[in-house]
């Protein structure tokens, strides 16, 4: 027996199959998206908002002040030299997995897997990314100076202990500016080097 869709429903049916299959709603996208709004989205915006609150000048003054720009050179200098060297040791081992025979390997093979499934410069960015944010273990062995081994998220959380909170939403959206940019830059290459590697394999 069929059931007759009020008009009203048919349109709308209608209408949905007409988008891509990606943006037709369902119940698993909508619950994604209610999440990364609720623990994502809206602390962002609430930040930036913060931050945009204070005014062009101040912005510009907190950002670029000297022990800023510190905590900046510190965190993304060491972040890039730990990506480059963990995609140095990973080329090694996956070298070494690949000449190499020893017993238990195919458990090495299968524990490591996923990560040597990524192309190389998405490892290499995970691990940039992953730096970048660090906190608690840089809390735990550093000596947390000025000037000297001070990280950005360190200075972040020492402005909010000091109740600095719109000095703290400044210095936290300049890290996420960078860390955008850094995402589309790092994107834009995997794009070209995926073109070129095909460009390569058809001519």
């Amino acid at each position: 027996m069929t059931v007759a869709l009020p008009r009203r429903g048919q349109g709308l049916l209608s209408r949905n199959r007409g988008l891509p299959r990606w943006l037709r709603p369902n119940v698993p996208w909508t619950i994604t998206l209610t999440y990364l709004s609720l623990v994502l989205f809206l602390p962002l915006a609430g930040m930036l908002l913060k931050a945009a609150g204070v005014g062009p000048a101040a912005f510009w003054e907190t950002a670029t002040s000297p022990l800023a720009l510190s905590t900046y050179r510190m965190s993304f200098g060491i972040a890039a030299a730990a990506s480059l060297i963990n995609g140095v040791f990973g080329l090694l081992i996956a070298w070494a997995l690949i000449r190499s025979r020893f017993p238990g390997q195919r458990l090495l093979d299968a524990l490591i897997d996923l990560p040597f499934a990524l192309p190389i410069l998405a490892g290499i960015a995970q691990g940039f990314s992953r730096a970048v944010g660090e906190y608690g273990s840089v809390v735990m062995i550093s000596s947390n100076v000025p000037f000297k081994d001070l990280i950005t998220p360190t200075l972040i959380v020492q402005m909010i202990e000091e109740y600095d909170i719109e000095a703290a939403t400044v210095i936290g959206s300049v890290m996420l500016i960078f860390s955008l940019v850094s995402l589309v830059v790092i994107n834009a290459l995997q794009v070209w080097g995926q073109r070129y590697q095909g460009g390569d394999a058809s001519g």
